[in-house]
């Protein structure tokens, strides 16, 4: 019975403890990067956020973070000071701002703030700093590291929480939805049929590929004006006015040969004729 009891304890004292160990690690500050993948379309502006959780009773913040500074650069915040300053957030005032500088040329930046009395010291969540980074090289990425981050109260005592940067992306620009698309030499059908000619048997040219109703959906607005039945003689499978166009070209290429045939039998007929007059004159004399 006495075994029973006592290893109850040892089970409750080692639940306590794991529970006082979680609520401690849970309790723990952190500084992060929010968001944690940041897109950036080259050429264009975009923030980022540094954000302070579960803070108690904080007075001041020392901070340090990289990044590649040929992928990324930081925007002045603020163009009546000296250097590329950030934006300060509203969690912890800067009562008293001793660095706030971005050196792009290093890929590095520094932000040390305290506030000062009767400013009350902060607890909880809330924004520490605002980077805007404009996006230089499409197509390739950087890391933004905290390297360092120190954070205290108001009498001084210092705490190192945990950090965690941000992976920004720079992207190209996407091509706007709404924009027709031009379309090349090859795309566009046919407006005259091209025959064999003098084959008695004219070669039907391919019949283009009709888009199916769910990819007609997606072409752009200015590629509906393209009308087959009006713009396209070419012979097409079942069309009626294709089929016409084509007896109308056998009837014109019949006459044709058939005026081409009786002129040179007249012409044979004439120069036979004014041979044998020849002869004749040539026979009187």
């Amino acid at each position: 019975m006495r075994s029973h009891h006592l290893l109850n304890w040892i089970v409750i004292l080692v639940l306590g403890l794991g529970l006082q160990a979680g609520a401690s690690r849970a309790g723990e500050a952190q500084v992060y990067a929010d968001p944690a993948r940041l897109e950036i379309v080259a050429g264009q502006v975009r923030a980022l956020h540094i954000l302070l959780a579960n803070a108690n009773a904080i007075y001041g913040i020392d901070l340090q973070a990289t990044f590649d500074p040929g992928v990324v650069e930081v925007v002045d915040a603020d163009p009546k000071q000296a250097g590329i300053q950030m934006g300060s957030g509203a969690f912890l005032k800067p009562d008293f701002t001793v660095r706030n500088l971005a050196d792009n040329q290093a890929g590095t930046l520094r932000y040390v703030i305290t506030q000062l009395k009767p400013t009350a010291p902060a607890s909880g969540k809330g924004m520490l700093l605002s980077i805007q980074f404009r996006g230089k090289a499409a197509g390739s990425s950087s890391k933004l590291t905290i390297s360092s981050a120190v954070i205290a109260n108001q009498h001084g005592n210092k705490q190192t929480p945990k950090t965690q940067g941000a992976d920004l992306v720079v992207v190209h620009p996407n091509s706007p939805t709404l924009t027709p698309t031009k379309l090349t030499s090859a795309e566009l059908v046919p407006a005259v049929p091209t025959w064999v000619v003098p084959s008695l048997t004219p070669a039907r040219p391919k019949a283009t590929a009709q888009p199916s109703p769910s990819a007609s959906a997606t072409v752009p607005t200015a590629r509906a004006g393209l009308d087959p039945a009006r713009n396209n003689k070419a012979w097409i499978p079942g069309s009626g006015p294709a089929v016409a166009d084509q007896a109308l070209l056998y009837i014109g290429m019949g006459v044709i040969l058939g005026m081409l045939l009786v002129s040179g039998l007249w012409l044979w007929v004439w120069l036979a004729t004014a041979k044998r007059r020849k002869e004749r004159v040539a026979k009187t004399d």
